[in-house]
């Protein structure tokens, strides 16, 4: 497990040892929504490599990539790991959800891609991973 949640009877503590990650984190964010149902993410990243954990609440994780689509639910202390050109979609299930990112470079916006049309062009530029 990538990052383990320990409980107690007095509640839960969720340890991120660093040298356990699959990259050397250079930024975390907190995402939270303020209603039911915002969608969050809608976009792809280059470069940049991140880890949602989430901290309260249901999301439903939507992603696309070169090779596979999917969505699922992540529950509290559940994690995803994606990838560069993967498109993401967060539902936030319910109001007051909280995802923390870790990310893999430092926030450059140059490397997003926010218009899932041009996503699909670099799919079919590269094809695979």
């Amino acid at each position: 497990m990538l990052i383990d949640v320990k409980e107690n009877e007095t509640g839960f503590l969720i340890p991120i040892n660093f040298r356990t990650l699959p990259y050397n984190p250079k930024r975390l964010f907190i995402i939270k929504n303020k209603y039911a149902g915002a969608i969050r993410g809608k976009h792809a990243h280059k470069i940049d490599k991140q880890i949602l954990l989430v901290l309260n609440g249901k999301i439903k994780l939507s992603y696309e990539n070169f090779k596979n689509k999917d969505s699922f639910i992540l529950s509290f202390g559940e994690t995803y790991i994606s990838r560069e050109y993967e498109w993401l979609e967060i539902e936030m299930f319910e109001e007051n959800s909280i995802v923390l990112v870790i990310c893999s470079i430092e926030y450059d916006e140059s490397e997003y891609i926010r218009d899932y049309n041009e996503f699909k062009k670099y799919g079919e530029k590269y094809g695979s991973y």
